[in-house]
């Protein structure tokens, strides 16, 4: 099975625990010289790295014909390499944004078209995309983000329907807040904020400070890693949507239950409008 942006975070994490079960991983990320032997450490048998940028289409194809051509077959993808992009709908800029959508969905689009051909061929397989929580949680600074994610949610809606009838499996792993690298290295600051250019410079600041917090409270990544593997062994359709985390829950359920207006107004409460609060909302991501 093939997972890419395995070079840290969720990637790492499902790499490490497919393998602790016994599958044959081929860990991909952009710097496997650098990043590779952490990954293998301790699986060496059975994880094997790969050079991959999602972005790249060649590429894409080459890894998929490789894995193909060495192991003869691809039981699963994990579509997990992604990035979070951070700043208001006005600060962004729209190269920054063309960026992100290259990366978190049409990298995710790349992967799925170039394996489903071997796996009809085979009459089974299973897609693993890995979404988000901010799917169903939109909060200030994070819109944009959250936009390539509904994207690969839909995406993945559509595709299970399609390739359901050849015996391919596709879900949806959505998780919530992880203390992981998401926050930091993973998390583009848009260049405006970077440059102290924004009219939302203080609020937004603020918010990024009070998310970088949360996550420092949140679990580590290898719940999300179980569950990406959980659904991968499933030998029943797995769900549609598989929400990651006692946060990513709760909230999709309030968010469900609760009126637009209602809803508002407790978003409201989070620091990018009040600099008394610490708690609310400044983003989710995975």
């Amino acid at each position: 099975m093939i997972v890419t942006g395995a070079s840290k975070g969720f990637g790492m994490a499902a790499s490490q625990e497919l393998a602790r079960r016994g599958h044959t991983v081929v860990a991909t990320m952009r710097s496997p010289e650098r990043d590779g032997p952490a990954v293998r450490e301790g699986f060496e048998d059975l994880i094997h790295v790969a050079q991959l940028d999602v972005t790249d289409g060649d590429q894409t194809t080459a890894v998929v014909d490789d894995t193909l051509e060495r192991f003869g077959r691809i039981d699963a993808i994990v579509n997990n390499a992604g990035y979070g992009l951070y700043g208001t709908v006005e600060d962004v800029g729209v190269d920054e944004v063309m960026r992100l959508i290259d990366t978190n969905l049409l990298g995710q689009l790349r992967l799925c078209q170039a394996v489903i051909g071997p796996m009809r061929e085979a009459g089974r397989g299973t897609i693993v995309n890995v979404a988000s929580a901010g799917v169903y949680i939109v909060a200030p600074l994070t819109g944009l983000y959250s936009a390539s994610k509904m994207a690969v949610a839909a995406m993945t809606e559509a595709l299970r329907l399609e390739v359901k009838q050849f015996g391919i499996h596709v879900v949806s792993v959505e998780p919530g807040m992880y203390r992981s690298d998401w926050q930091y290295g993973s998390l583009d600051v848009c260049r405006r904020l970077e440059n102290e250019e924004s009219v939302y410079q203080e609020a937004s600041m603020r918010a990024l400070e009070a998310f970088r917090e949360m996550g420092e409270t949140r679990p580590g990544t290898a719940t999300t890693g179980a569950t990406i593997a959980d659904m991968v062994e499933l030998e029943q359709e797995p769900p549609l949507h598989v929400p990651v985390g006692d946060d990513a829950y709760r909230l999709r359920e309030q968010r469900r239950m609760l009126t637009d207006e209602a809803w508002e107004q407790m978003m409201l409460q989070g620091p990018f409008f009040d600099a008394g609060s610490s708690e609310g909302f400044a983003g989710y991501g995975a």
